[in-house]
């Protein structure tokens, strides 16, 4: 695995000659990323919108009242703490986990066909 530094250090050009062995193959290795083709960047954490797949639990949850609680949890500053007490409070923190476990599962099957990468899912739905 190679850091974002890593990659703007080879960017940069920066001279990696004087810097400790692993420091220099993270280099290496950055540099042969940018020189390929054979490599694709993952999703970043602002590509993956944690918010929307939140919202989307709160919608489809199946009882009325709690959804609408936590519809309304959500909106403004302080939304994810506040969501996660209310999960927390009730009990339903596992129900939240399965809904976003299978809500990454579903963009890492998306991003995968998108760059024509076949996958085998070994893993069972929650």
């Amino acid at each position: 695995m190679i850091t974002i530094e890593d990659i703007r250090a080879v960017e940069n050009e920066e001279d990696f000659s004087q810097r400790l062995e692993w420091e220099q193959k993270n280099f290496d290795q950055a540099k042969e990323v940018l020189s390929s083709d054979d490599h694709l960047e993952l999703p970043s954490q602002f590509e993956i919108h944690e918010y929307a797949i939140m919202e989307d639990f709160c919608i489809a949850y199946p009882n009325e009242a709690m959804s609408e609680d936590l519809l309304d949890l959500i909106r403004g500053s302080g939304a994810f703490r506040r969501f996660k007490n209310y999960i927390n409070r009730y009990g339903i923190e596992q129900d939240w986990y399965n809904y976003r476990d299978n809500a990454y599962k579903e963009i890492a099957i998306a991003w995968l066909e998108e760059n024509g990468i076949t996958y085998t899912d070994d893993l069972t739905s929650k």
